[in-house]
């Protein structure tokens, strides 16, 4: 089974990952559909081919490859664009994926690896399907997988939009810069990891300011390991397209204030992907001041977007009750990680980040409580749960999907929050569930957790 969380598949939990999304969903979903419908005339799917992923969505997602580019194996690096004639604007998404930083986490003598793709990523990354519709038993279809592309849903805010995908395959929440040498405990094998994931970033930049100069608004969004690194990656790509109005998502990647529990841990991905020349950088980008500078404390970067972009618009999302990227963050941290321990350390850095946003004009929040799918990892993704429902399964192939069911809090869901943070004006949604309202079952929990050993 393939992961990609903040660390690996669709999503993944660990002191070391950041998610892990249950595949295994999609794989029974699609095969269904497709033993099901396969007799019929796909529905048009109003960009040129038949409806769903049957050949037209590979037609519409365009493959470019630029020199320098590489994958965590040294493979090219591959990204994924949608152009949409008279665009409203720009995404650029940040894949989810997990993380590595050593022998053990980066699958050495074929372990698991933490981090998503390191073998590269295939030319089919956004139609990929399991049997019988394709041959990869773990294909995700990417294209599908977040609602914010349109495709799975063509009401979506954003379905107007130009898309640019960015894959993750470097294992490093797209900080690095560097080739890793990475020896066993006997010192007898060694793994070779190129963490170039700030410098692929670097060259897409580039890319982008040739191909979408001036947008009329850019979002970026960012999930997970994703989200993590976009929040070090925004002023790079707002720079390189100079977008007329642009705006931020975070979902589930969040890096906390200074003075919470996530401390340690942000100072580990500092080192663990040597990312202090991309800090500094962002330093003076930002204007940091000594007593903000991300260099000694990456939790800055929520106050420093804020002053450097004041008319942008930015938005925090993730679940009150994630049990993935609170493992990630926390895992280190206890004998013995718990759910209810988890959750104290990640309702308290809750609190420091609503503080700060609070005393923001620009950045938003919105923190439902609990959804089942995917151990409560990530907002902007499609349920996955759902996938293994027919019905659902047919929605989403025929774009007409309620891509962000169980997002709810109170009467809005994150399609409310998402339109908030696109607007031209108003205040972006600050909204919060009063408590994590977590209902694993013990099964759950207990699968969660194991993810970290």
């Amino acid at each position: 089974m393939v992961r990609v969380g903040l660390v690996r598949g669709v999503v993944s939990t660990s002191r070391g990952r950041v998610g892990l999304l249950a595949v295994a969903s999609v794989v029974v979903a699609v095969s269904g559909l497709v033993a099901c419908g396969r007799q019929e005339e796909p529905p048009d799917d109003g960009m040129g081919g038949g409806g769903g992923m049957g050949g037209a969505a590979a037609a519409v997602w365009e493959k470019v490859e630029l020199d320098g580019a590489v994958c965590a194996d040294g493979s090219q690096y591959k990204f994924f664009v949608r152009r949409v004639a008279d665009a409203a604007g720009l995404a650029v998404t940040l894949e989810p994926g997990g993380a590595c930083w050593d022998y053990r986490t980066c699958g050495g003598s074929g372990a698991p690896s933490r981090a998503a793709n390191l073998n590269g990523i295939d030319d089919d990354h956004m139609t990929a399907m399991p049997p019988p519709l394709g041959n990869d038993p773990d294909g995700i279809p990417w294209g599908l997988m977040f609602p914010h592309l349109g495709v799975a849903d063509r009401e979506v805010a954003t379905a107007g939009y130009s898309q640019v995908y960015l894959p993750y395959c470097t294992g490093d929440a797209f900080l690095g810069d560097f080739v890793a040498e990475y020896a066993d405990e006997d010192g007898e094998d060694t793994l070779t990891i190129h963490h170039r994931g700030a410098a692929n970033l670097e060259l897409v930049s580039g890319w982008l300011s040739e191909e979408f100069s001036e947008p009329a608004h850019l979002l970026v969004l960012g999930s997970s390991a994703g989200g993590l690194g976009a929040s070090f990656h925004y002023a790079r790509l707002r720079d390189a397209v100079a977008p007329l109005r642009a705006s931020f998502v975070n979902d589930s990647g969040p890096v906390f204030p200074p003075g919470g529990p996530q401390t340690p841990s942000r100072l580990q991905f500092r080192e663990r992907w040597q990312a202090d020349e991309l800090l500094s950088e962002l330093d003076e980008r930002l204007g940091a001041s000594p007593a903000d500078s991300l260099l000694a404390d990456s939790g800055h970067v929520t106050k420093l977007l804020s002053l450097a972009f004041p008319e942008d618009r930015f938005l925090m999302t993730y679940f009150l009750s994630d049990l993935n990227n609170s493992l990630f963050a926390y895992g280190d941290l206890l004998d013995e990680p718990s759910e209810e321990a988890l959750r104290e350390l990640w309702l308290e850095d809750t609190q420091l980040l609503v503080d700060v946003i609070e005393d923001t004009d620009n950045w938003g929040y919105y923190l439902p409580g609990f959804r089942p799918d995917n151990c409560s990892h990530t907002v902007a993704l499609l349920p996955i749960l759902e996938l293994d429902k027919f019905e659902y399964a047919l929605a989403v192939t025929a774009g007409t999907a309620d891509g962000y069911m169980r997002t709810d809090l109170g009467n809005l869901t994150f399609a409310d929050a998402l339109a908030s943070v696109l607007a031209e004006s108003g205040p972006v949604l600050r909204e919060q569930a009063p408590d994590a309202m977590a209902d694993f079952t013990a099964a759950e929990s207990d699968a969660c957790l194991a993810a970290g050993d």
